[in-house]
């Protein structure tokens, strides 16, 4: 969206204003998987798959986009167990849905873009 003038006032688009979300998950040869989903839960289902397959890994933190360049990037990241404790897993995972939820961007684009 370009500048507009309305009624002689200079109007400029907010250039963080994403219109797109991307989830990824890194394998622990640090080779990225696109996580897809029309929800969080679906979105999560893929991340639980690519870490059952990999064991170590790491669900990335949400990355918004606007017209496909990264605007910003959320903080929560969980790490896939290497042995057997999922707790961290666990905790990461509710940490990242979370943060996930509580932005209004991810929400909003969840529903749109997916």
């Amino acid at each position: 969206m370009k500048e507009v003038m309305i009624d002689g006032v200079r109007y400029v688009p907010d250039p963080t204003y994403a219109d797109e979300v991307r989830f990824y998950y890194m394998h622990d040869n640090h080779a990225f998987s696109k996580l897809t989903g029309d929800t969080l839960e679906e979105v999560l289902d893929s991340a639980y798959a690519m870490a059952k397959e990999s064991r170590c890994g790491m669900l990335c933190a949400p990355m918004l986009l606007a017209g496909g360049k990264e605007v910003r990037r959320l903080n929560g990241v969980a790490h896939a167990p290497c042995g057997s404790d999922d707790s961290k897993w666990l905790a990461g995972i509710a940490e990242w849905r979370k943060e996930c939820e509580a932005d209004s961007d991810v929400v909003r684009l969840m529903r749109v873009t997916n």
